[in-house]
């Protein structure tokens, strides 16, 4: 249990590292902005994520863990450029993987997010239960318990909170050390070809 005086000074950090991000958003990348967060809704989440942050290594691991069901042997950030697909010689889909980098046993719910956090809004929220009901139905149908849907959206929600505070650290750790202000303020919108040039500034910047 923290004590109030660390419990302060925890509150303090993270909230500098969401002024941070709001002022990036706000203020170095408003043609990235969505205008869903617009309008004072980025104070809203900062207020929203500071009564929350004590609770986040409960959220992204202690609750994460304390069902073997939800936990399994999995990379830990499969996206698109960390596998290969091709079809067999009857026409159906295979994969492999790449990159064995980060593969390892874990929450997979927590894994969840370096494979979808940099899906478009739009598409994730549209399509976000019918892609977990698939993940799992497959991973029943592959030797794995049949999990209740609305436990595991719940686990991949407590997650995704945690990881918009995550996404947000990135800033400073990363984006400002490769591209100044001025540049970043340059960038006509997401679609900018000199942003989706830089891997690594588009992908932190996309998953805030």
């Amino acid at each position: 249990t923290l004590r109030p005086q660390q419990l302060e000074s925890q509150r303090h950090s993270v909230g500098r590292i969401l002024d941070t991000a709001i002022d990036f958003l706000s203020n170095v990348v408003p043609s990235m902005l969505p205008s869903s967060l617009q309008g004072g809704k980025l104070l809203k989440i900062k207020e929203e994520l500071l009564d929350m942050f004590h609770h986040f290594p409960g959220m992204s691991h202690q609750f994460q863990l304390n069902n073997p069901d939800y936990v399994a042997a999995m990379h830990a950030n499969l996206q698109a450029d960390n596998a290969f697909f091709w079809r067999d010689e009857y026409g159906d889909l295979s994969c492999g993987v790449l990159d064995w980098g980060g593969f390892n046993r874990s929450p997979f719910c927590m894994n969840f997010l370096g494979c979808l956090s940099g899906a478009d809004p739009e598409v994730l929220l549209g399509h976000e239960e019918g892609i977990l009901r698939c993940f799992r139905d497959e991973y029943h149908r592959c030797g794995g318990p049949k999990l209740p849907l609305d436990e595991l959206l719940l686990r991949y929600h407590l997650g995704y909170i945690t990881f918009v505070y995550e996404s947000t650290t990135w800033i400073d750790r990363e984006i400002y050390k490769l591209l100044d202000k001025e540049e970043l303020r340059s960038f006509e919108g997401i679609l900018d070809d000199r942003f989706q040039d830089n891997f690594r500034v588009r992908c932190r910047t996309c998953a805030i």
